[in-house]
């Protein structure tokens, strides 16, 4: 679990509030919902969510490379632009995707 790349991807990918306390981030997905603990550096479920925010943007995929075997995020866009990640585990290779396609969008605003 990496702590500060949660929290990032909580507030600037997500847009979402969140309270911490020393299990991590509770964050409530849905208006109706409870706050659940939000990990998505190291839980798929949580990770989907992520990846379902950045299918929004264009062609997301995930797939384990069998030369490496690392997981590989990428994030198509109108087929011009691709971003990508990898990592020893899908949750992680999604948010550093995330991280580097937010980071990429801030740089041309």
């Amino acid at each position: 679990m990496n702590k500060q790349l949660d929290k990032d991807i909580i507030e600037r990918v997500l847009g979402l509030s969140f309270t911490e306390d020393n299990l991590g981030f509770w964050v409530r997905l849905r208006e109706y919902e409870d706050a659940t603990l939000f990990r998505p550096s190291s839980n798929m479920k949580d990770a989907w969510i992520v990846a379902e925010k950045l299918n929004e943007y264009g062609d997301f995929s995930l797939y384990k490379d069998c030369g490496d075997s690392k997981w590989k995020a990428e994030l198509a866009i109108s087929n011009i632009e691709i971003y990508g990640a990898s990592d020893e585990s899908a949750p992680m290779a999604i948010c550093k995707l995330a991280m580097n396609y937010l980071g990429n969008q801030e740089e041309e605003l």
